[in-house]
C-alpha cells in the first residue's frame, strides 16, 4: 500500500536519451516538480554527482557552499526549498533558498 499511495516511479525511463544533458534533465525536474506534483514536500532520490551538479546549477553564483565541491555522501540526505520564479518574458527560473538548505544526514 505505500509503494502505491506515497511512490511514483513513472518517470523513471530507463538509460539516459542521447539528446540530452544533464542540464535539461535537471530543468525538467524542477518543471516536473511544480506543475506534476500536487504535495507540499517533494523526496527525490539520486546520485551524488546529480546533486552536486544541481546545487551547483540553482544555488546563487555568488554563495560559496560545500555541496558545489564535494559530493554527498552514500545514504546522506538534505532538505532545501526549491523556488520558481517567472521572468517578465514567461520563462520559468529555477533557484534553492540560500537559507534553506539544511543536512538532515551524513554529509558532503
Amino acid at each position: 500500500a505505500v509503494y502505491d499511495k506515497q511512490i511514483d516511479t513513472t518517470k523513471h525511463t530507463g538509460n539516459k536519451p542521447v539528446n540530452s544533458n544533464g542540464y535539461i534533465r535537471m530543468q525538467a525536474f524542477c518543471k516536473l516538480v511544480f506543475d506534476d506534483i500536487e504535495k507540499d514536500a517533494v523526496i527525490a532520490a539520486g546520485h551524488s554527482l546529480w546533486f552536486r551538479s544541481f546545487f551547483r546549477t540553482y544555488l546563487p553564483s555568488t554563495m560559496e557552499h560545500v555541496s558545489k565541491k564535494k559530493k554527498l555522501i552514500n545514504g546522506g540526505v538534505v532538505g532545501f526549498t526549491l523556488q520558481r520564479i517567472t521572468t517578465d518574458s514567461g520563462e520559468h527560473r529555477y533557484l534553492i533558498d540560500p537559507k534553506s538548505l539544511t543536512t538532515l544526514h551524513g554529509g558532503f
